[in-house]
């Protein structure tokens, strides 16, 4: 049977156009002095002097890299753009940047409470290290070639602090004047592991079935829909019962290693009971710092120190940005078209300019 036509009929599809780069050419007026003859050329108002591409360019490029974890070689084939100039480009902006990073880092001692963790990263085939101080606000990543107590004490000083730090029991951290509160889900872990490397102790197995469901109590508690009254009734009971079961005598080395963290550190175990909105654990810090293990592996880390102190200064201002209700891309571009304007100028406001007394950040 023949077909004839009897009308059309719409299909949506949707396609995918890459992102390319554009040459634009911009008519910058020569302004000449009618006294001294000199001349001045009046600049790009959306570019950095000097440079090859646009500040929208450049903080598409920026956070593509260090928000979303692309590799700088991976980006340079794709735009068809040589590899040393967006390396370039990411050294001369983390400069202009730096300020505001330190700035990020006073901002950072007025939170109520902070995770902190840090995890391997690589220099030029060393060993170095990640590490990160977050909250709902904050994002600061620090990348050094050392493990010790001097990065904390960088980020957080050495004066007196009111401030909780939820870790590890890492002594790195020792040194720092501020409150802290160990993950309890590390502390199950080490309970959990125990009664695993000794499955045939009876001792070991009663111990550990009565502590292990209390840790667990803890770390969900926060999730229940409980009055603050309720939340801090349960806090103390769950308090009593693990100091309780810590309490005990016991001859065996395991239990009591487990035993004395709770009998000598009571004091930096339970300030989640008199607060809900602080954590007894530190799955935030953990989940924050997965996207910079997965760019450990694709990238290979950094080749130099000048990339480390690059890539801190412009995660820690993207993720930031990110936390606090901008769009990374979208406030990199606004900052340096400021910067364009004045190398000098104070990006303070643009980054910190909620509502939110930073003392009372949760």
């Amino acid at each position: 049977a023949a077909l004839r036509v009897v009308g059309t009929v719409p299909h949506a599809v949707y396609n995918f156009v890459p992102m390319r780069v554009e040459k634009v050419m911009n008519m910058n007026t020569l302004f000449r002095c009618d006294n001294c003859g000199q001349d001045t050329l009046a600049a790009t108002p959306d570019a950095m002097p000097g440079a090859k591409y646009s500040n929208a360019a450049a903080a598409q490029i920026i956070t593509e890299c260090y928000f979303h974890q692309s590799t700088i070689g991976n980006i340079a084939r794709r735009l068809k753009v040589n590899k040393g100039t967006l390396i370039g480009m990411a050294h001369r902006y983390a400069d202009l940047l730096k300020p505001l990073f330190d700035q990020t880092l006073l901002e950072l001692r007025k939170c109520v409470f902070l995770h902190a963790d840090e995890t391997g990263w690589s220099m030029d085939g060393k060993r170095s290290y990640v590490w990160l101080f977050a909250n709902a606000l904050f994002r600061v990543f620090l990348f050094r070639d050392s493990r010790g107590s001097k990065v904390p004490l960088e980020v957080l000083g050495r004066e007196k602090l009111m401030l909780i730090l939820i870790v590890d029991r890492y002594r790195g951290y020792l040194p720092l004047l501020v409150e802290r509160q160990f993950c309890f889900v590390h502390l199950l872990r080490d309970v959990k592991k125990l009664k695993l490397d000794f499955p045939d102790d009876a001792q070991i197995l009663a111990f550990c079935d009565d502590l292990m469901p209390q840790l667990s109590q803890a770390v969900k508690l926060p999730t229940l829909r409980l009055t603050p009254e309720e939340y801090r009734d349960r806090a103390e009971h769950i308090r009593e019962s693990i100091m309780e079961i810590c309490g005990k005598p016991s001859n065996d080395p395991g239990i009591q290693h487990i035993q004395d963290i709770f009998r000598i550190n009571e004091h930096q175990l339970f300030h989640w009971g008199k607060n809900p909105d602080i954590p007894c654990e530190n799955n935030f810090a953990e989940r924050n710092l997965r996207p910079v293990v997965i760019s450990r592996k694709t990238s290979f880390g950094c080749q130099s120190e000048r990339g480390m102190q690059t890539r801190e200064i412009l995660m820690t201002i993207l993720h930031t940005a990110k936390c606090r209700g901008h769009d990374p891309a979208t406030f990199l571009e606004n900052a340096l078209n400021v910067l364009t304007l004045n190398p000098k100028a104070d990006l303070t406001q643009l980054l910190f300019s909620d509502a939110i007394r930073l003392q009372n950040v949760a």
